[in-house]
């Protein structure tokens, strides 16, 4: 009903926000404005497409992706960690399209070991945020960079 409508948003709300302010660098008015964004986007995607509370996911994961790749704070999350967030990102969004056929049975994706790619890619993600960025950005982009001259 309509108390679940209001709690869900309240917690997409504290999801987006979290993520913005404690690992984005944008100013408040953004973060303010983009936790409006997406928890319309997600109460809408959740209320139209009959998959229940799966939006959720695909937006704040979403949004944790593109913080970390367009604008981190310092220290907080590395780009190396929001490029690798992309793969549970593109799982996720598998998932909640076609994890069951229209009459209700596993699809493809689910009879093929099903959530655990997003787990598996989500864990692969976690473990890349635990590699210091100026060690990655000196092993692989600085390298490369100086080979392509």
């Amino acid at each position: 009903g309509d108390a679940g409508v209001k709690l869900y948003a309240i917690f997409t709300a504290f999801l987006s926000f979290f993520t913005l302010a404690g690992f984005g660098d944008l100013p408040l008015s953004s973060d303010i404005k983009l936790t409006a964004a997406v928890t319309i986007m997600t109460v809408g995607l959740s209320l139209t497409t009959n998959k229940g509370v799966s939006a959720i996911f695909l937006t704040t994961q979403l949004l944790v992706s593109a913080t970390g790749l367009f604008f981190p704070k310092e220290g907080s999350i590395t780009p190396l960690t929001g490029y690798t967030f992309i793969a549970p990102c593109l799982v996720s969004i598998i998932e909640l399209l076609g994890c069951c056929q229209s009459n209700g049975d596993p699809s493809w994706f689910n009879l093929n070991l099903g959530h655990f790619w997003y787990d598996f890619f989500l864990h692969i993600s976690i473990l890349a945020s635990l590699v210091p960025e100026r060690w990655f950005l000196e092993k692989f982009v600085e390298k490369k960079i100086k080979g392509m001259k």
